[in-house]
């Protein structure tokens, strides 16, 4: 019997990713714990991208075909 399971590069992305957190032992990994890592992150960037944007605003230097670029 073959008990591997198959999956993609996303598996070892996914262990790159939590390398070096409580996370990185698949022991200690919980469905809850990941989604919140996950949706930290994505905050993290939708701040980063919107402080970026605001800045530029502010600087006089945003366009409409710049704003998104």
């Amino acid at each position: 019997m073959n008990y591997q399971i198959q999956c993609g590069p996303a598996m070892g992305a996914f262990n790159a990713w939590v390398k070096g957190t409580s996370l990185e032992p698949w022991q200690n990994r919980r469905v809850g714990d990941i989604a919140q890592r996950l949706m930290q992150g994505a905050a993290d960037l939708l701040q980063a991208n919107v402080a970026a944007m605001v800045a530029r605003n502010n600087a006089g230097t945003s366009s409409p075909a710049t704003q998104w670029a």
